[in-house]
């Protein structure tokens, strides 16, 4: 039997786990629907698939402006997995990815200057030193597709 609808992934993974009482698991994440555990698995998985394969078909790129004297940047709402982030201009310069303590060691200062790292919190990255003035830049990742559901099944 070939799994070639939403539908059938569900019933698939409910006759793996042999429990059909999850079908109609009523989650906090989304109270005014029913929202079953096997969708929540199907929906991890996916994200889980984009973050481990990055392959071409889920590279994307985005271009922003910062703001002057504004530590923080969004995250693209399809954002999977960052790829790198650049400073577009002469030069370009590529933001260095640091965790969050490492960035605010680094640099501590609150001044402003030309950003050259970045440390990804939340759905902001914050950048440091942080822009002196607007910026473009360019985001490069992984997005991540439309998640399957009763209304997007392929």
């Amino acid at each position: 039997m070939s799994i070639d609808t939403y539908a059938k992934l569900q019933a698939e993974c409910m006759d793996s786990l042999n429990r059909t009482d999850l079908a109609a698991d009523v989650t906090d994440y989304s109270p005014a629907t029913i929202d079953g555990a096997v969708k929540r698995a199907i929906a991890k998985g996916e994200l889980r698939v984009v973050r481990r394969l990055k392959t071409k078909d889920f590279e994307d790129s985005t271009a922003m402006t910062t703001t002057a004297s504004v530590e923080t940047i969004s995250i693209p709402s399809n954002h999977a997995a960052t790829k790198a982030i650049v400073l577009t201009g002469n030069p370009n310069v590529v933001l260095a990815l640091k965790d969050l303590s490492t960035l605010i060691s680094d640099n501590p200062s609150t001044g402003t200057g030309v950003p050259s790292a970045y440390a990804l919190y939340g759905t902001n990255a914050r950048l440091r030193p942080i822009p002196y003035a607007a910026r473009s830049l360019t985001w490069f990742y992984y997005n991540r597709p439309t998640p399957l559901s009763d209304t997007n099944t392929s």
